[in-house]
């Protein structure tokens, strides 16, 4: 039994299935690129060099489009187009 205070740091919840309790643990196999580790939210912006790949990464997407429209974002078409 586990005390307040201490932990394990991984739990067996079925023989093919091990839960990890590792702050910081990425799975690099699982994306492309850091964009999509900056846009997702494991890597912190602080640390980000290039800001262009997760706009652009962000701006493809269509939900991108949903968002200016619902957030009422007056980015011209122009500006659209230089980011994409």
């Amino acid at each position: 039994m586990l005390q307040f205070g201490h932990r394990s740091s991984t739990l067996v919840l079925r023989p093919d299935l091990v839960l990890c309790d590792c702050p910081g643990l990425v799975m690099p196999s699982l994306v492309h690129s850091r964009a999509e580790l900056i846009v997702a939210g494991i890597l912190p912006i602080d640390e980000m060099r290039d800001y262009l790949s997760p706009i652009q990464l962000v701006s493809t997407d269509p939900i991108y489009f949903v968002f200016i429209q619902i957030y009422f974002l007056g980015l011209s078409a122009n500006v659209i187009a230089y980011i994409i």
